[in-house]
Formats: C-alpha cells, sequence, structure tokens
C-alpha cells in the first residue's frame, strides 16, 4: 500500500539519493507501472514507480517485471522526455510524488481521485545539472532498505501472466489500432473517389471553351455538342460564378485529380498494407506460443500495438491552447519561450497568452516574429535564457541571415495594440536593446529542444 504520508515522505527522502543519477530506459510493465533503468554513483539501479494504490509509490527491483501491456503512448512520451535525463530532483507534495528533469516534470498522482501519471513542463526552479562525470566518480550510494522492502514486495506478489491477460491486452491493443487503420482507408477511399470525379474535367473545360460567348453569370448549367461522343452533353455551372471562374475551376479540378491521383493511390496502398499486418495478426494471437505473445509485448511501442494505453494509467496530458499559436522552446534554465506562428498568432500569443511580468521580444526594425519569455513575478530573467529568446526572435525574422541582430525587449506590459493597426504590429515602451551576435552552438540546442 502507498501507506501513511510520514511512509510516503521517508521513502522519497531515502531515494532522494538518487538525484543527479541519469534515466537510461524507461519502460511502462503495467496498468500504472513504469520502471526507470537509472545510473547511479557506481550503480545501475531500477526505480519502480507505481500509482497504483496496492503497490508502494516508489521502490527497487532487482530486474524488470514481465511486461503486462504494451508500452504505448505513455512509454513513447516517457521516453522522449526522461532517456538521457538526469533525475535533478525527487520530491513529494501530499499525495503526489513529482520526479523533475530539465526536460519535463513527471507527477505521480496517488490519490484521491483518478491516481496515474502526469507529464508537465518542465519546473522553472530547478538545480543545477550534475558536473559530467560526477554520478561515476561518487562513492557507491546505498543502503536503500526502505525501497528494496517495496520491490520485494512488489517482485513477491506480482504473479506470472497468464496467457489469456497477454492475449487479451495485445487485442485491445490491436483492435483500436484496425479501427484507427480502417477509418484511415474509408477516409482515403472517399479522396480517390472524390478525385476521380474530376477526371473528366479538363474534357468539359474544353467543351466550355467553345460556348463562352453564350454564358452569363447566374447560369447553372449550360448545353453542348460533345465532340467525342457526337452527342448532347449538359454541363453542371456553379451560378455564382462568371463564365471565367466557371472555366478556371474546370481546368483547376482537372490539375488536381492528375497531381493528387498518384499520392492518394500510394496512401491507400500504405494504409491497406497496414491493416492487413494487423488484421494478420489479431488472426495470429490464438496460435501463438509464449515466448511470441511476451516478444510483441516488448515491441508494442514500436509497431501496430500502439494505442492509447496512457488512458489506462490517467488521462493524456491535453495540448495547450498557445500551442495553435506558438512555438514552445526550453532556456537553457529551463524557462518556457513562445515564439509566434504569424501576424494573428503575434497578436495572440502577447495580448492573450503573456502575463504583465514576462518579457517580450522583437528582433528591431524589420518584420519577424513575437517572442514571450516566461517569467517569474518579481524577478528578472537569467541572462542565459534572455539571449536565448534574443536568438529565437532573431531567427524568427526577416534578419535571420545576419551575423548580429538588434534585438529589442521589454515587460509584456509595456506591448500596447494601436487602434486600427495591422495585425502583428505594437507599440513598445519602456523598451532596452540587445545587440544579438547569432551563436549556432546556442541556436541548434534551441531547435534540439523545441517542443511539438
Amino acid at each position: 500500500m502507498h501507506g501513511t504520508e510520514a511512509d510516503l515522505e521517508a521513502l522519497v527522502s531515502e531515494l532522494s539519493g538518487l538525484e543527479g543519477a541519469r534515466i537510461q530506459r524507461v519502460d511502462v510493465v503495467a496498468d500504472r507501472v513504469v520502471v526507470l533503468e537509472v545510473r547511479a554513483p557506481g550503480r545501475t539501479l531500477r526505480l519502480l514507480v507505481s500509482a497504483r494504490p496496492e503497490d508502494g509509490a516508489l521502490g527497487l527491483v532487482e530486474a524488470r517485471p514481465p511486461r503486462e501491456v504494451p508500452g504505448g503512448q505513455l512509454q513513447a512520451i516517457l521516453r522522449a522526455r526522461l532517456m538521457g535525463q538526469p533525475l535533478l530532483r525527487l520530491r513529494r507534495r501530499d499525495r503526489v510524488v513529482v520526479l523533475d528533469t530539465r526536460r519535463a516534470r513527471v507527477e505521480v498522482r496517488l490519490g484521491p481521485g483518478r491516481p496515474g501519471f502526469a507529464i508537465l513542463p518542465p519546473a522553472t526552479d530547478l538545480p543545477p545539472p550534475p558536473p559530467p562525470g560526477a554520478s561515476e566518480s561518487s562513492p557507491s550510494l546505498g543502503p536503500f532498505p526502505l525501497a528494496d522492502a517495496v520491490g520485494a514486495r512488489y517482485a513477491t506478489r506480482a504473479p506470472l501472466l497468464t496467457r489469456a491477460r497477454r492475449v487479451r491486452a495485445l487485442t485491445q491493443a490491436w483492435s483500436a489500432q484496425r479501427r484507427k487503420l480502417a477509418r484511415l482507408v474509408s477516409k482515403v477511399e472517399a479522396d480517390r473517389a472524390r478525385l476521380a470525379s474530376f477526371e473528366d474535367a479538363e474534357h468539359e473545360g474544353e467543351l466550355l471553351k467553345s460556348v463562352m460567348g453564350t454564358l452569363r453569370r447566374g447560369q447553372a448549367s449550360v448545353s453542348v455538342m460533345d465532340w467525342q461522343s457526337g452527342a448532347p452533353r449538359t454541363l453542371t455551372l456553379d451560378p455564382a460564378l462568371g463564365p471565367k471562374e466557371n472555366l478556371e475551376r474546370c481546368f483547376a479540378r482537372a490539375k488536381k485529380a492528375k497531381r493528387g491521383a498518384p499520392k492518394v493511390e500510394a496512401r491507400l496502398a500504405r494504409a491497406r498494407a497496414q491493416l492487413a499486418e494487423v488484421e494478420a495478426r489479431l488472426a495470429a494471437l490464438a496460435e501463438a506460443d509464449d515466448d511470441a505473445l511476451l516478444a510483441w509485448l516488448e515491441d508494442g511501442t514500436r509497431d501496430a500495438a500502439q494505442p492509447a494505453r496512457a488512458e489506462a494509467a490517467g488521462p493524456a496530458p491535453k495540448a495547450h491552447p498557445l500551442d495553435r499559436w506558438s512555438r514552445r522552446f526550453v532556456a537553457a534554465d529551463g524557462a518556457e519561450i513562445r515564439v509566434g506562428k504569424g501576424a494573428a498568432a503575434n497578436d495572440r500569443l502577447t495580448f492573450s497568452g503573456a502575463k504583465g511580468h514576462d518579457v517580450w521580444l522583437h528582433a528591431r526594425g524589420t518584420a519577424g516574429a513575437h517572442v514571450i519569455l516566461r517569467c517569474e513575478k518579481g524577478r528578472a530573467p537569467s541572462p542565459e535564457a534572455l539571449l536565448d529568446a534574443a536568438h529565437l526572435a532573431a531567427h524568427y525574422s526577416s534578419a535571420r541571415q545576419d551575423a548580429k541582430v538588434e534585438v529589442i525587449y521589454a515587460e509584456a506590459r509595456h506591448v500596447k495594440k494601436t487602434k486600427g493597426a495591422p495585425a502583428g504590429q505594437v507599440g513598445v515602451s519602456k523598451s532596452k536593446t540587445l545587440l544579438v551576435r547569432m551563436d549556432p552552438a546556442r541556436l541548434a540546442r534551441l531547435m534540439g529542444h523545441e517542443e511539438p
């Protein structure tokens, strides 16, 4: 059991000795159970992290437990955010255990309510990373009596997976994938049918040319003589368009059909092949031996067995509304940086997505994106974070090829919209100017950490 608040506090305090250990591997082994393989000083340890009421929240296991479910979305997200990262901080907040890394904050929610995992943006007050090689040169860690006891209880209590449970897990995963692929095939078939209806559009355009002098806006159809068949033919027109626009529409449809048909056929072939593969695996489940079932479970993250299993471990993180208007980056100190995606998006970001104490940046005297650097109220941004944000302001501007770019910055409260001004155009007061000497290495680091 997760035990009392005191038990949880003691467990987290004991395992805080792992802070600085690098996460080498992440595996979802069961519903709401994750194993983190970490390289601690002189040792490789497997940290069991569970949000299930029947388990201890944290424990150490000798070997990774048998996989009960495909890794799915939760495993894919955790691997992308945690692997290769040092565990900078391990803490407790009421019935929530928090694991902090430079890329993400993972909350293990133990209750009340629906226990599970939440993957959130990194904290802004993280400690600095350990110096290179520190984890390998420090004395060996341990012992961890509380965590070892939790891991031993889990290993003893967890029964070996039965064949029926393995088949059920794979059936659920692949059935979800089959439904998704079947919807995709239907959609692509509809696209192919729509393009097929445009195949005769070029001929219709040639026929329409012969009667252009008789057409008037508002006509819904026109009768022509089809020289290919030798019979009269009625062509449908758009009454809202004039003769020239109706003719252009015919040739535009013909061009679209020629350009799109090969692409649609290729997409349809791929979707049908993927659907056939999933259906074949579902059919093979009944005859598969235990080794094959376990292999398929191990492969669950890389192939068709990638349904939304994260739902079973808690709701998947929702996309931030600002993601529609801006790109998200992370500064060297973990601060969030937002970059507008266009003129209208710049206004939305600056006037709806920024707080008054955030820092607003823009390349001076040229067209470019609005950039927002998140700041804590009453605290100035770090010089490194400010320089990171200024590099992005310069990069996402018309001056991106210049070696030096002037960037203005001010608190977002001092950025105002003039009535009647076009999208993206603002007035700024109390601004300062920063001369940015473009650093390709800094820019590459920022681009490497852009969030989806």
